[in-house]
C-alpha cells in the first residue's frame, strides 16, 4: 500500500470497496470543493488583499461547515430547533451524501451555495 493513499483505498483489500463509497463520497469531494472554491472567490472579491482574503475566506469556510452543527449543540437550542439549524450547515448535507444517500435536497444545497456565492462574486466586482 502506498502511504499517499486514501484512508478507504488502505482500509479495504483491492477491489472490495463499495461502490458507494468510490461514486457518491469521493465523487461528490469536488462538489464540496466547488462551494468552497465560490466561498474563497466571494472573500477574495471583497478585499485586494491577497493574506486578507486567505483568511476571511478560511474562516467563512470554516463557519460554514462546522459553525451551524456547533450552535445547534447548544443547550438554548433543544427541541426541534437545533434539528433545523444544522441544516443550514454544509457539514449536516455532506455527512448525508458520504454515507451513500444522494438526496435532491443536498445536491440543491450545494448548487445554491455555490450559485449564491458566485452571484455575489459577480455583484461585488461590478460594484468596483
Amino acid at each position: 500500500m502506498r502511504p499517499g493513499a486514501p484512508l478507504a483505498v488502505r482500509s479495504f483489500p483491492a477491489g472490495a470497496l463499495p461502490v458507494c463509497v468510490r461514486k457518491e463520497q469521493y465523487g461528490f469531494d469536488g462538489g464540496l470543493a466547488a462551494v468552497f472554491a465560490a466561498i474563497s472567490t466571494w472573500c477574495s472579491s471583497l478585499t485586494g488583499n491577497a493574506v486578507i482574503a486567505f483568511l476571511l475566506s478560511a474562516f467563512a469556510c470554516i463557519i460554514l461547515y462546522f459553525g451551524f452543527s456547533a450552535i445547534s449543540k447548544l443547550p438554548v437550542f433543544t427541541g426541534n430547533a437545533d434539528y433545523y439549524i444544522e441544516m443550514q450547515g454544509i457539514d449536516f448535507h455532506y455527512q448525508s451524501i458520504s454515507r451513500g444517500v444522494i438526496d435532491t435536497r443536498d445536491v440543491i444545497y450545494f448548487a445554491s451555495l455555490i450559485f449564491l456565492f458566485l452571484f455575489a462574486t459577480k455583484k461585488s466586482l461590478t460594484k468596483k
